[in-house]
């Protein structure tokens, strides 16, 4: 993928630079992603397509308003996965979108720095 973990630039052109509400933004997806996260888990177990496709959907937007377009674009094709009850790409994207996740939690305290400055 090409694009960043996350894109600083374009959040905080559409957040008017606030980078406050970004970081609380950032910490409000964190708490609240692992539990998604979970409760995909849990629907993946039963094949519950309905659920997949709005866990799905509630963290691509969340990972939109944040600028994460990497894991936007994962929970994206989940979304779609879903909904054409397409499972193999459902799951395949989301062992890719655990990895993404790890990586985009991980680069957290670069990116605290980097607003603090």
């Amino acid at each position: 993928m090409d694009e960043p973990i996350l894109d600083l630039e374009d959040v905080l052109y559409r957040i008017q630079g606030d980078k406050v509400l970004l970081l609380e933004l950032i910490d409000i997806f964190l708490e609240d992603v692992p539990q998604r996260l979970e409760g995909i888990r849990q629907a993946l177990t039963s094949v519950d397509f309905p659920i997949l496709a709005d866990a799905a959907h509630a963290v691509k937007g969340a990972a939109g308003n944040i600028g994460a377009k990497r894991l936007w674009s994962l929970f994206k094709t989940m979304e779609d996965a879903a909904k054409q009850k397409d499972l193999p790409l459902f799951q395949e994207s989301f062992d890719k979108a655990l990895l993404e996740f790890a990586q985009f939690q991980g680069h957290m305290a670069a990116v605290r720095k980097q607003l603090s400055s």
